[in-house]
């Protein structure tokens, strides 16, 4: 337990109405933690506020006690609550807690391979503990459909954006469609992929009919833009 506390300790022998409970002291401090983290619109939040040492004496203290806590972006995990009385005497002291927050975020249902292209089979979703979650994760299920691995995932672990990719939608040697938009005029011609490429990307096509090499943007599987 860490714990660091500052003036206002009384020293043994002690008056029972002179100190404070520091049952009721955790429990203010449990109820300020659940007040702070409202702000974090977890869907389930736990706190869990470490126990006192029982030999610790402080004076009580009649005016408000002071709460204090520092979480701007409510990360949870292990954290620390100022705890300050200002009376004549004063005495703060930093109580540790620990803060779970859970939010719904998408998850793979089963174990996949990397290169897998992820379909809406492919996950469910759950509440998942955000700390100590590495930055990243994905919380729509749009922006994972139709992605492909970079890497494996394991069943229940959440997607995140550096392990997904756009899937190679065409191949080298594929025969595409190559759209040419003029004006309002829409051509189509036939051509062979020069180089794999993935939605978005721009690759080197030959038309068939000319035997001519152009740069093409991928839009979909079997078929590419001319630029």
């Amino acid at each position: 337990m860490i714990m660091t506390v500052s003036g206002g300790v009384i020293a043994l022998p002690a008056i029972a109405s002179t100190v404070e409970s520091l049952q009721t002291l955790q429990s203010r401090v449990q109820q300020q933690a659940a007040q702070y983290y409202q702000g974090a619109k977890a869907k389930k939040t736990n706190i869990s506020v470490n126990a006192l040492d029982s030999r610790l004496q402080l004076r009580s203290c009649v005016k408000s006690l002071t709460i204090t806590l520092n979480d701007p972006q409510y990360n949870g995990g292990n954290q620390t609550a100022l705890v300050r009385c200002d009376d004549e005497a004063p005495w703060s002291i930093y109580i540790p807690l620990q803060i779970a927050l859970f939010y719904e975020y998408p998850v793979a249902s089963r174990n996949m391979a990397r290169g897998d292209v992820v379909s809406a089979g492919d996950i469910q979703t759950t509440l998942v503990n955000s700390t100590g979650q590495r930055q990243g994760q994905i919380d729509s299920a749009v922006d994972i459909i139709g992605k492909s691995l970079r890497r494996p995932i394991r069943q229940g672990e959440v997607f995140r954006s550096a392990q997904l990719e756009m899937p190679t939608v065409v191949k080298r040697g594929d025969l595409v469609s190559i759209l040419t938009q003029v004006g309002a005029i829409s051509v189509s011609s036939a051509g062979t992929a020069m180089s794999n490429g993935k939605i978005g990307e721009k690759i080197r096509i030959k038309n068939n009919q000319s035997d001519r090499v152009i740069m093409a943007e991928v839009i979909e599987a079997g078929s590419v833009r001319t630029l």
